[in-house]
C-alpha cells in the first residue's frame, strides 16, 4: 500500500549561521495512509536516487518514502511471508543496487529486501550455523558489493553475509583478542576498503575489522585521552577518506578518529553552545565529510552538522518542522549525495527532510544576507 504525504515546508532563518534552510516532515504515524502506520521509527537510510528507507520499531514494519513524497511498505511483521516474521526492527541500511536490508531486533535476524519488492531472510538466530548465534540484531551496513553486516548486541558479536548467502562470524565478544572486549555490539559500517566498523556500547569501544579479519580496537572508554571520555558508544559511520565517527550514547559526545589513530572529540554535551546534544545515537556523514549527529534524549532532540573546520550548527530541534510536527527522541540519520540531511523521530513516530542552504539564485550559499535573492526550493 501506498500514498503521497504533503508535508509543511518551511524555511528558518538560524541566528547562528545567518542561513535558510527547508524543514519538511515526510512520514508521520498514519503510515502509509491505508492502515499500515508507523510506531517508533529507528533505523534510516536513503539510496542513490534519493528514495528515503524509515524501519519503525514498535509497527514491526519499513517504509520507502520517494522523493515525490509517495509513501510505500516495504516489509511488516510477516517479513518474508513464509514464517519468518520480522520483530522489533532497529538497523537499516542499502546497497549501491537499492536493495534495502532490515535487522529485526527481537526476531534475531535480518532481511534483504530488493528493489523490486523480493524479501528473503539473510540471517536468523542460528547465525553462522556453527554455533554463532545471533542473539538481539541491531545495527546493519551493506557494501558495494552487496555483502551485509550485522550487529546482534545481546551475544556480542558482528556477521558478514556475502551476496551468495555465506555466513561468516566477523567479530565475538573476545574483541581484539588482546583484551579488549566486545560487549554488546549495536553500530556496524563499512567504508569504501571493505573495513568493517563495530560499536561496544557495554564495552565503550570500537574496532575495526579488515577485509583480512585483522582486528583492532580503534577507540576505548578514554576516549581521546584528553579527559573527554567514551560511554556507551553507539553509532558509527565512516567517511571516504576512512575517517570513523563514533557517538557516545551516555558521554553525550562524537569522536573522529583518522586512519592514522588520531582521536577527536568533534562535539560534547554543550552541542552549539546554545543547543545541546543528549544521548546521541545515529551519526552520517556526507561526500563532504560533514557529520551529522541525532540526539535522543530529553536534554537534546536536535540534530547537529559539524563541519570538517568544527563548525557546529543545529539544524533540526524537537519544533520538527515548526508547524506542529515536533521531533522527539531523534534517533537515525541519514544524509543523500546532495546534502539532504534525513532524521528519524522514535518517539514523534516521524521523520523529517532537513534540505540544508545549498542552491541560491545569485550563487551565494550562506553568509551575507544582503547577497541572498530568491531561494529555489524543490
Amino acid at each position: 500500500m501506498h500514498r503521497t504525504i504533503l508535508g509543511t515546508v518551511l524555511i528558518f532563518l538560524l541566528a547562528s549561521t545567518s542561513s535558510a534552510q527547508v524543514i519538511i516532515e515526510i512520514i508521520d504515524a498514519t503510515g502509509d495512509g491505508a492502515g499500515n502506520a508507523l510506531y517508533g521509527p529507528r533505523g534510516a537510510a536513503v539510496d542513490s536516487s534519493g528514495n528515503v528507507y524509515v524501519a519503525g520499531y514498535y509497527s514491526d514494519n519499513a517504509f520507502k518514502i520517494s522523493p515525490g513524497g509517495v509513501i510505500t511498505e516495504i516489509i511488516d511483521a510477516t517479513g518474508d511471508g513464509v514464517g519468518n516474521a520480522l520483530e522489533r526492527p532497529h538497523g537499516i541500511a542499502v546497497d549501491d543496487n537499492d536493495d534495502v536490508y532490515v535487522t529485526g531486533s527481537t526476531s534475531h535476524n535480518a532481511f534483504k529486501i530488493t528493489s523490486g519488492g523480493v524479501i528473503s531472510e539473510i540471517i536468523d538466530a542460528t547465525g553462522d550455523g556453527a554455533g554463532n548465534v545471533v542473539t538481539d540484531s541491531t545495527g546493519v551496513a551493506a557494501d558495494s558489493s552487496g555483502n551485509a553486516y550485522v550487529a546482534a548486541g545481546v551475544s556480542d558479536n558482528a556477521f558478514k553475509i556475502t551476496s551468495g548467502g555465506v555466513i561468516s562470524e566477523i567479530i565475538d565478544a573476545t574483541g581484539d583478542g588482546a583484551g579488549n572486549p566486545l560487549n554488546y555490539s549495536v553500530g556496524i559500517a563499512v567504508g569504501n576498503s571493505g573495513d568493517v566498523y563495530v560499536t561496544g556500547l557495554i564495552s565503550d569501544n570500537a574496532f575495526k575489522i579488515t577485509s583480512g579479519g585483522v582486528i583492532t580496537e580503534i577507540i576505548d572508554a578514554t576516549g581521546d585521552g584528553e579527559g573527554n571520555a567514551l560511554n556507551g558508544a553507539w553509532g558509527v559511520a565512516v567517511d571516504s577518506s576512512g575517517n570513523v565517527y563514533v557517538t557516545g550514547n551516555d558521554s553525550d559526545n562524537v569522536f573522529k578518529i583518522t586512519p592514522g589513530g588520531a582521536i577527536t572529540e568533534i562535539i560534547d554535551s554543550i552541542g552549539d553552545g546554545g543547543n545541546g546534544l543528549d544521548e546521541p545515537r545515529g551519526v552520517a556523514v556526507d561526500s563532504s565529510g560533514n557529520v551529522y549527529v541525532a540526539g535522543n534524549g530529553n536534554g537534546g532532540n536536535n540534530v547537529f552538522e559539524i563541519t570538517p573546520g568544527g563548525v557546529i550548527t543545529k539544524i533540526i530541534d524537537a519544533t520538527g518542522d515548526g508547524a506542529g510536527n515536533a521531533l522527539i527522541g531523534a534517533w537515525g540519520v541519514a544524509v543523500d549525495s546532495s546534502g539532504n540531511v534525513y532524521v528519524a523521530g522514535n518517539d514523534s513516530d516521524n521523520a523529517f527532510k532537513v534540505r540544508l542552504p545549498a542552491i541560491f539564485a545569485d550563487g551565494f550559499e550562506s553568509g551575507d544576507p544582503s547577497q541572498w535573492s530568491d531561494v529555489i526550493v524543490e
